[in-house]
C-alpha cells in the first residue's frame, strides 16, 4: 500500500499527544482491515506553531505510508493528512424540526459549518473553524445583490460559543452591518454595540450602546474616571432613573463641585439641604427667597 488511501477513525485517544489516530484502512484486501496507528501531518506550521484540531471517531481520513529514512529498504510509517467530508442524512433536531415535515430525514454536509459555508450560488464563501462541541470561528466574504439593485457585502468575523455567546466584527455594507458586537445568549440580551455605519433602528453612526439586564458597575481602582463630551457636541446629557430606586452621589473623602456657565436649576417636590458645619449662600447681584412662609432660626420643637 504505497499510495494515498482512506481510513476509518476508530479512536482518537492519543497517549503521545502528537495527533495520532487509531484507524482502519478502507481497502479491498481483507488483510488491511486491521487497526493501525496513524501519525499526524498538518498542512503548514512548524515546531510548536501552526493549526491543529481534534478529529473525532467515525471520521474518514486520508492516509499514506511515508518513507521516514533513506535506507534500502526504507522504513515506512503511517501518516494521516486530512479529513474527508461527505453528505449525511439525519432526523432534524431543535430549530430544524417542522410540524408539517414530521420526522423526515435531512441531508447535510460534514464540512465545518455545513451549508452555512456556502452562498446562494453554491460557491464556498466562508472560512469556518468549528470544534466538536460547537464553538465556531466564521470568516465571511459574501457579496450579494439586495433589493432595489443594492449591493450587500457580508464581510465579518464571528466568534460563537456552543451556547451562543458571540463576538462580531462586521465590516459589511448593507442594512444592520458595519459594527462591533459583544453579546450573550440572553433575550433580552446583555451586549455592547459599537455602530460605525448608518443603520435604521440604532443610535446612529459612530455610536456605542452598552446594555444589560442585571447590575452594571464602572470601577476605577486607582486611576481617574472621566466622562467627557467634546465641545463640538450640541446634544444633551441625560441621566434618567425610571425605576423606584434613589439616585445617590457620594464623595466620601474629598469635596464635591457642581459648576456651570449657565443656569443650575433644581426642580423637586421637596428640597432639603443639610450641613453639619457651615452653609453659605453667596450672590453677587441678588438673592430671592419666595415662599408663603419663611422661618429663620425657628425654635426647636
Amino acid at each position: 500500500m504505497n499510495t494515498f488511501f482512506l481510513a476509518y477513525v476508530t479512536d482518537s485517544i492519543d497517549a503521545t499527544r502528537t495527533g495520532e489516530l487509531t484507524v482502519v484502512p478502507i481497502a479491498k484486501s481483507p488483510g488491511y482491515h486491521v487497526e493501525k496507528t496513524a501519525k499526524c501531518a498538518t498542512p503548514f506550521g512548524g515546531k510548536g506553531h501552526g493549526l491543529f484540531g481534534p478529529v473525532t471517531a467515525s471520521s474518514t481520513v486520508v492516509c499514506a505510508e511515508v518513507e521516514v529514512d533513506a535506507f534500502d529498504p526504507p522504513t515506512k510509517e503511517l501518516f494521516w493528512f486530512g479529513v474527508v467530508h461527505k453528505y449525511e442524512s439525519f432526523i432534524p433536531q431543535g430549530d430544524k424540526t417542522s410540524i408539517l415535515g414530521g420526522n423526515e430525514f435531512y441531508a447535510d454536509s460534514t464540512i465545518p459549518g455545513g451549508v452555512d459555508s456556502y452562498s446562494s450560488d453554491d460557491q464556498a464563501s466562508k472560512t469556518i473553524l468549528k470544534s466538536p462541541i460547537g464553538h465556531k470561528l466564521e470568516l465571511s466574504e459574501i457579496a450579494e445583490d439586495g433589493p432595489n439593485n443594492t449591493k450587500v457585502q457580508k464581510d465579518y468575523v464571528l466568534l460563537t460559543t456552543n451556547t451562543n455567546k458571540r463576538v462580531l466584527l462586521d465590516s459589511g455594507i448593507g442594512p444592520g452591518m458595519d459594527k462591533i458586537v459583544i453579546s450573550d445568549e440572553k433575550v433580552p440580551g446583555n451586549h455592547i454595540i459599537i455602530q460605525t455605519g448608518k443603520t435604521d433602528g440604532t443610535l446612529g453612526p459612530e455610536s456605542m450602546l452598552i446594555e444589560c439586564t442585571g447590575n452594571m458597575h464602572i470601577n476605577s481602582r486607582s486611576g481617574q474616571l472621566d466622562i467627557n463630551v467634546d465641545p463640538n457636541s450640541k446634544s444633551n446629557i441625560n441621566i434618567i432613573n425610571e425605576g423606584t430606586g434613589d439616585v445617590t452621589m457620594q464623595c466620601r473623602q474629598g469635596d464635591t463641585y457642581i459648576t456651570s456657565q449657565g443656569l443650575i436649576k433644581v426642580d423637586s417636590t421637596d428640597v432639603q439641604v443639610n450641613a453639619s458645619n457651615t452653609l453659605e449662600l453667596n450672590a453677587e447681584t441678588s438673592m430671592t427667597l419666595k415662599a408663603p412662609r419663611i422661618d429663620l432660626n425657628p425654635p426647636e420643637e
